[in-house]
């Protein structure tokens, strides 16, 4: 018996998506409203891109975590 959500080696990608989106909500956008995904994010000087080079669009809360 493998307990495989501590033992095994899988990116967190699930956990990061419920912490952004409690980020989100604390600062004031309501689940139906969203964000507008633009492919990048601007952190300091440096620049993260998303996978998605042009971006997602609008995304709410509910497709987010789809």
């Amino acid at each position: 018996m493998l307990n495989r959500a501590i033992s095994s080696l899988y990116p967190p990608g699930s956990t990061f998506k419920m912490i952004t989106l409690l980020s989100i909500l604390n600062s004031g956008i309501t689940p139906e409203e969203g964000i507008f995904c633009t492919g990048e994010y601007k952190i300091g000087t440096r620049i993260l891109h998303c996978w998605k080079k042009s971006g997602h669009g609008r995304v709410n809360a509910y497709n987010a975590l789809q």
